[in-house]
């Protein structure tokens, strides 16, 4: 579709108040994330014979293990340190290198659930994933249309690295945060992307790269001073 003719469609659909179609990020999500999380037991089942003999070094089955394979796969790595502050602190995790936000929700959710903190860790990735699908496609949609919306979520989705998105990792809440505080950017909303994107600097400090791009929409504004102090 060329770029007049997503002109014309925003246009037709304002003019006869069309309904927009239905958002397919759930149905994307739903699937992908059956399609990882089967490849993940498949490659774990396979591959943990094999396992590197240091492989305890960088797990601490007390963090990790909760319910099984099914939920544990999802935590390895630097799933140990998130769990460790969610459930102790950052004075017994050890460390101070991962930001707060998203092993403060894992905290808070691991408690409402009787001390499952991978389950919660699991549930907070994925409810920030699809919150982040929801939003990509609305983004796109007034770009795209409609056709082009759905690929881009696709295209995400379907991306290798987006396996993190459903691990005890804080990319998806990060990605989250990151589409919210533009799109309220772009609807002026500035006191509330600003609100965001501190949210963001709270969970990883790449977020620090947000900042110059806020500000240079926000000096784009006719009254940006107002812009720039919110």
């Amino acid at each position: 579709m060329s770029a007049g003719q997503r002109v014309r469609e925003r246009t037709a659909r304002r003019e006869l108040k069309l309904p927009r179609a239905a958002n397919p990020a759930p149905e994307i999500f739903l699937w992908t994330r059956a399609a990882i999380w089967a490849a993940a037991l498949f490659s774990l089942y396979t591959f943990v014979p094999n396992r590197h003999p240091r492989a305890n070094v960088w797990d601490i089955p007390a963090l990790t293990h909760d319910l099984g394979s099914f939920t544990d796969v999802w935590a390895r790595w630097d799933s140990v340190w998130f769990l460790g502050i969610a459930e102790h602190g950052y004075a017994r995790a050890g460390s101070a290198a991962f930001y707060p936000l998203y092993p403060g929700a894992v905290g808070v959710l691991g408690r409402l659930f009787v001390g499952h903190y991978v389950v919660a860790g699991i549930v907070v990735s994925l409810a920030a994933a699809l919150g982040s699908f929801l939003l990509l496609y609305r983004v796109a949609e007034e770009r795209l249309g409609a056709d082009g919306a759905r690929r881009a979520v696709l295209y995400l989705a379907v991306f290798p690295f987006t396996l993190f998105l459903q691990a005890v990792y804080s990319e998806s809440l990060y990605l989250l945060l990151t589409l919210a505080a533009f799109v309220l950017a772009e609807r002026k909303v500035w006191l509330a992307a600003g609100a965001v994107t501190g949210l963001a600097l709270l969970t990883r400090p790449t977020a620090v790269a947000l900042l110059p791009p806020l500000v240079l929409l926000a000096w784009r504004e006719r009254d940006r001073l107002r812009a720039l102090a919110s």
